[in-house]
């Protein structure tokens, strides 16, 4: 019977090999003939059978080395790598969160009205505004840190940046008995050590993300001088029990003495015993303890955690599948604000002609910076909030660095439907050039690309990809406005124009000498960079880099990389197009109709001529 049974298996499993085989082979000429130029089948049949693929593998673990590797990239979005991403043993839930801890408490007690007590155990806890780390235990011995990602599974945090990390032991004599165990908490940085922070990297830090970027860091680039850096508190267990997993169901106090002593730390917590009737009562308690609880810890803490403490609470209300639990929630403050009145709206043009909006305001104070101005980021953000000159504004930072427009306090005014009619008219024209705007995507865009504004970006951006300092976009408006420059390639033309920059009022030699060895310096520049500065509609910093790789295995002279990148793409249909990678054919296809544009080849042309290494 486990004979034919393995047998049955075995046919399964071949007949799967058979499938998968013929598809990935189908997959591979429908892809090479769609970036050839001659489509075979269409988009929806093409993206079905790659779904396929990625059903095929995932379902049969021994099936996934027979998938190319260059296929994986474009079939999981990213290299198949187990590590990559890790999967939690249980969903990891976030907290409901309200702007009042009245709020926070009528969600409980709307949760708890199935009990016929009115008298319930909870416990405060201080908010920490950190980075989620789940740490995995075998048999009590540390396998894997990952953080929370989607809930569902989390980015892998590689075992030897423990030692960023304070407080998450090697080694849990506690755990040693089960198969796998999960701890939960936060990882953060404290105010003494977010000043040697601040000190080491000399730049504007944020206390917020300054422990997500530190744990993310390569090594290469990591100081030893932060090591130990970090700490971790911990606020939950899981336990996987033979094949299912569930949070270690004990009361908060009970858990508190069970993760210190396997040298955790665990958050202050407060017990309170709440009275549904008398709501009031714990409002005061929770708001005088978060008073306290600000001017006692070392961290940075936006709220504070309400929790039942009764763990037969738990099971009874706790959906283990669900985005939120239902038997704690989170008392959040608000992020710091203020109230605003619009002045005026401006339009700006990007490089690649998107029309963007700035909103400018009364100036105000937030966290102890000056704001005069807010970006509305999109066309379609400007119609969703739909401002009017004098409208009040209400301009949250977010994350204490970006300030935004939360909300619109719109007065009740005779026409004001007609005076945004007339705006939104107004607004659908360039201002800088005249021309109709186009809307794609939701989104405007001037496609004059003779347009003043959208030339002097460009400039800016070929400048900054560059690498070139000291160009301010004042400085490149002004040399636009007095016609010395006029495109990307008039850069490299500032020696013939020295007497006339000189001129321009601030404009010294020493201050001339500077921008003029900066152009300089930048014809040396690696093909990498140049790419990037070209601006390729379709082609981004990450294919470019992927590009510029690929071709160095191919040949040990990056320099010539446009060459031999022409010589592939110009025979992009014959057997030349076998040795490119899957991923990669887009991106060729792109450049070749750059190269074979009008204006690919006087850009390439032009900057030859200015003697630029990369391109020689």
């Amino acid at each position: 019977m486990i004979a034919d049974k393995n047998l049955t298996e075995w046919k399964l499993e071949e007949k799967m090999r058979f499938q998968l085989d013929k598809l990935i082979s189908d997959i591979v000429f429908w892809a090479r003939s769609y970036y050839s130029g001659h489509p075979v089948v269409s988009d929806q049949y093409y993206d079905s059978r790659l779904a396929l693929v990625r059903e095929l593998a995932m379902e049969f673990s021994s099936l996934r080395d027979r998938v190319p590797a260059d296929m994986l990239q474009i079939i999981f979005s990213k290299r198949w790598d187990s590590k990559s991403k890790g999967k939690h043993l249980l969903r990891v839930q976030s907290l409901s969160s309200f702007a009042s801890v009245l709020e926070a408490l009528n969600f409980l007690k709307s949760k708890l009205r199935l009990f016929s007590n009115c008298l319930f155990g909870i416990v405060v806890q201080p908010k920490i505004d950190g980075l989620t780390l789940v740490a995995r235990f075998r048999y009590g011995k540390l396998v894997r840190l990952t953080t929370r990602g989607d809930g569902w599974k989390g980015e892998i945090i590689p075992l030897k940046r423990r030692d960023r990390i304070n407080g998450i032991p090697s080694f849990v004599k506690t755990f040693k008995k089960y198969f796998m165990s999960e701890v939960r908490g936060e990882v953060y940085v404290s105010f003494e050590d977010f000043e040697r922070v601040k000190k080491f990297f000399k730049k504007n830090v944020s206390l917020r993300n300054s422990a997500a970027g530190l744990l993310r860091r390569e090594e290469t680039r990591y100081p030893q001088e932060l090591k130990n850096i970090l700490s971790f508190i911990a606020y939950d267990v899981v336990i996987l029990y033979s094949s299912k997993a569930l949070p270690l169901l004990i009361s908060q106090t009970a858990l508190a003495e069970i993760l210190k002593k396997s040298l955790f730390e665990f958050p202050v917590q407060n017990f309170f015993v709440l009275d549904l009737f008398k709501l009031y009562l714990a409002e005061k308690f929770i708001l005088d303890l978060y008073s306290n609880l600000l001017n006692e810890v070392d961290f940075q803490m936006d709220g504070v955690v309400i929790k039942l403490n009764s763990s037969f609470l738990r099971a009874r209300l706790n959906d283990l599948d669900s985005e939120k639990p239902k038997w704690a929630t989170a008392f959040k403050k608000e992020s710091d604000s203020a109230i605003s009145r619009l002045l005026s709206i401006e339009q700006t043009v990007g490089r690649t002609g998107k029309i963007s909006y700035l909103a400018k305001i009364v100036p105000i104070f937030i966290l102890g910076s000056r704001i005069k101005s807010v970006s509305i980021s999109s066309y379609s953000r400007l119609i969703q909030l739909s401002l009017l000159v004098g409208d009040k504004l209400k301009i949250v930072k977010s994350g204490g660095v970006i300030p935004f427009i939360s909300q619109v306090f719109r007065e009740r005014e005779e026409g004001r439907y007609k005076k945004l009619v007339a705006q939104h008219n107004f607004f659908s024209t360039c201002l800088f050039c005249g021309w109709r705007l186009q809307v794609k995507m939701r989104e405007q865009y001037c496609v004059n690309r003779n347009c003043k504004e959208r030339v002097i970006s460009e400039i800016s951006h070929f400048l900054s990809s560059l690498k070139i300092r000291y160009f301010r976009k004042r400085t490149v408006r002004t040399l636009f406005d007095l016609g010395i420059i006029g495109n990307r390639f008039d850069i490299f033309g500032l020696e013939d124009q020295k007497e006339r920059i000189l001129n321009i009022p601030g404009m010294g030699k020493k201050k001339f000498d500077i921008l003029f060895s900066e152009v300089e310096r930048s014809k040396s520049k690696s093909l990498s960079y140049w790419l990037k500065s070209f601006s390729i509609p379709g082609l981004g910093e990450k294919k470019i880099n992927e590009l510029i790789k690929w071709s160095s295995k191919l040949q040990k002279k990056p320099l010539r990389f446009l060459d031999q990148l022409k010589k592939i793409i110009d025979h992009s249909g014959s057997r030349d197009i076998e040795n490119i990678p899957l991923s990669l054919s887009k991106s060729l296809i792109v450049l070749k109709h750059f190269f074979n544009s009008q204006e690919g080849q006087l850009l390439i042309s032009s900057l030859k001529k200015q003697g630029i290494n990369a391109l020689n």
